[in-house]
């Protein structure tokens, strides 16, 4: 379970964290693509752990004055689903407003709003452009490092929502975008409770 509890804080950062690749003159929108019904599934693996992952838009609102997007992660195999409204600050940033977690079994849960966080790819740079292929097809990427060399990543705005075509991790974890989707559902159901505040 340790390389699924891994996957899992590193999809949790790029939902939070994904934003213009602005060192480099990357506009907002060539990573963050939300289509209300659109997503992608990953297959991410490490030896013999092996998990589906699907990221996908599920809804829109309105946030004051611009869009919000509800993004759900579910690991298939798993039964845990997440969703995120998430919103674009300024074209640098992006913001969770709203967080819900439903397990198996289990009433929803919302828990507060995140602040906004810093720009991921300040720890990143960028290697170039490259054409990867994976199951779900050929992408025209660019590729970028980690500064601490732990990871690299692709991107392509043809993938909806973060643009995310592939990573590989120092560690052997890889994870490549098998399939689109363009019917995507929310899975949570009922009305979500609040999340109980931790004691200080």
């Amino acid at each position: 379970m340790r390389p699924l509890k891994k996957l899992a804080i590193a999809l949790g950062a790029v939902i939070a964290c994904v934003a213009p690749l602005a060192s480099q003159e990357v506009i907002l929108s060539s990573v963050w693509n939300p289509k209300v019904g659109s997503g992608a599934v990953y297959q991410s693996v490490n030896g013999s752990f092996n998990v589906e992952i699907e990221l996908s838009t599920v809804a829109s609102e309105r946030v004051g004055g611009t869009t919000g997007y509800w993004v759900e992660m579910s690991v298939l195999d798993i039964k845990k689903i997440e969703k995120y409204l998430l919103v674009s600050l300024e074209g640098t940033h992006m913001q969770t407003l709203r967080m819900v977690t439903q397990r198996r079994g289990e009433d929803p849960v919302e828990t507060p709003a995140q602040p906004p966080v810093p720009n991921l790819w300040e720890i990143a740079k960028r290697v170039g452009n490259e054409e990867i292929t994976t199951p779900a097809g050929r992408f025209e990427c660019e590729h970028y490092r980690a500064n601490d060399g732990k990871w690299e990543a692709w991107f392509s705005p043809e993938v909806t929502p973060f643009g995310l075509v592939k990573t590989a991790d120092a560690d052997g974890t890889e994870m490549v975008v098998v399939r689109m989707i363009t019917d995507a559902k929310d899975r949570i159901t009922g009305t979500p409770r609040q999340a109980e505040s931790t004691p200080r």
